[in-house]
């Protein structure tokens, strides 16, 4: 690791650090997702499949399991068939068909671009909620989470700058 990645990582970790310092409670599903998605982009990224098959075999191997789960949520009066009427019927199925064009895009992309660009981008919707709800929704902005946020983008830019290095050399 060279030091301008150590420094990512130091301030990454302090950014995150001090969240669970102030809150005494760890962000579990919040780092279960940031890792998932980092497994996913590097499995993306190593496997040499077409986009499309690739995302064909992943929903193929997800499908029975996702069935299972609504078939035990409906047994135990936990799904949602119950409550749809009329077209979300229709749009039920074709809401699978939709998702399913950003999970291609992303698929293509990331054999696109460095994976260093792709990490960096998953920063972004984070950052975009959090300027959505200052500035559209008017919510309170709590200093600890600014304060994490700073630390955190610092981490990144140390990143870019890394790799900004490493391409003008």
């Amino acid at each position: 690791m060279s030091r301008l990645e150590q420094m990512t990582a130091l301030f990454s970790l302090i950014g995150v650090g001090y969240l669970i310092g102030v809150y005494r409670m760890v962000p579990v599903m919040a780092m279960v997702i940031g890792l998932s998605f980092a497994f996913y982009g590097a499995v993306k990224k190593s496997v040499h499949l077409d986009a499309g098959l690739s995302l064909f075999a992943e929903t193929l191997f997800v499908t029975p399991i996702a069935l299972l789960f609504c078939i035990y949520s409906e047994m135990n009066g936990n799904g949602s068939l119950g409550v749809l009427h009329g077209m979300q019927f229709l749009l039920f199925p074709i809401a699978g068909a939709i998702t399913s064009v950003p999970l291609l895009l992303f698929n293509r992309g990331v054999r696109m671009i460095p994976y260093y660009l792709t990490g960096i981008l998953m920063y972004v919707n984070p950052t975009i909620q959090f300027l959505m709800e200052l500035f559209y929704f008017h919510e309170p902005l709590e200093v600890h989470r600014l304060i994490a946020f700073c630390f955190i983008w610092v981490g990144v830019g140390f990143t870019l700058w890394h790799n900004v290095k490493e391409m003008k050399k």
